[in-house]
């Protein structure tokens, strides 16, 4: 939310007080100097990468471009990247250029549980995913705040500027999923994987009442919704291990043919799970999981 209102909305900053971080201005220079300028020939690790790209920048561009990280790292939970990395990596960028802030800002804290999982390439891919977040930011800040309230209000209008965004990036990144979820969690899955929502989508489609809605997102949202209504509870297709099995099942299963009498009725397996059904997080190794309290 405070991403959403201060920096997305308006132009505000969430680690510096009253300052004006994320404007038009300071996020093309960002733009200019980051996403225009790879450094793909230079052999150097990202951070060194990075460092040679801020050098000579204004304050204020070390400032947001802490504040991009942050929101990179606002998803990936503990497992996937350490809360003790998340804070050296914002403590590397202020000592650039030595900018002060406050260590122990409470909006740190929500990156020590972090969100949901991760794959390896949301690691090895840094530059896309925040490139991406400072292409959607500039299409944002292109718009005046009214627009830019309306967009974060309409789900779908904000998926169409996602897939704008992704097409100005020109590659598959995790964050187009991440982005969504963290501006508009009720209608998009916490998940970043393009994959896992083919499959939920593929098991649950008997379940999308609009056969030609074609969107992944809106069709997800759509099973939700018929689901909810059939049973009790909030439906997640991480937690309920019954939703789980059904479309990411932990073995092959062999087809039988079963023997049915015929006053017998065969039930869709999709129907008999159980919200409340327990499950241990820590048996999930890779899958995502939310944190919700940071979404509050």
């Amino acid at each position: 939310d405070m991403w959403r209102e201060k920096c997305v909305i308006h132009d505000g900053s969430l680690l510096f007080g009253d300052a004006s971080v994320w404007t038009l201005e300071n996020l093309q220079v960002l733009k200019t100097r980051f996403n225009d300028n790879p450094l793909y020939d230079n052999k150097a690790t990202f951070d060194k990468k990075f460092e040679l790209q801020l050098k000579g920048a204004p304050n204020a561009i070390y400032q947001l471009a802490m504040e991009v990280i942050y929101v990179y790292y606002l998803f990936p939970y503990y497992k996937t990247v350490s809360y003790k990395t998340k804070l050296s990596k914002l403590k590397d960028i202020a000592s650039w250029n030595h900018i002060a802030y406050d260590d122990k800002h409470p909006l740190l804290n929500a990156l020590e549980l972090g969100i949901g999982a991760t794959g390896t390439y949301y690691n090895t891919a840094k530059f896309e995913e925040l490139s991406f977040v400072i292409q959607f930011s500039i299409n944002m800040k292109q718009r005046t705040s009214n627009e830019r309230r309306a967009i974060v209000q309409d789900p779908w209008k904000l998926k169409e500027m996602i897939v704008q965004t992704k097409g100005m990036i020109g590659k598959n990144v995790q964050m187009q999923h991440i982005v969504g979820h963290l501006l508009a969690p009720d209608y998009f899955e916490c998940m970043a994987s393009s994959g896992h929502k083919e499959m939920i989508v593929q098991a649950f489609k008997n379940r999308i009442p609009d056969v030609q809605e074609i969107d992944i997102d809106k069709r997800l949202y759509e099973i939700r919704q018929v689901l909810e209504k059939e049973k009790i509870g909030i439906v997640n297709f991480y937690h309920n291990p019954d939703l789980l099995e059904i479309w990411k099942p932990t073995s092959p299963k062999t087809v039988v043919k079963p023997i049915v009498k015929p006053t017998e009725e065969v039930k869709d397996p999709v129907e008999n799970y159980s919200i409340n059904s327990p499950i241990e997080i820590t048996n999930l190794g890779n899958l995502v999981f939310e944190n919700e309290d940071i979404l509050q």
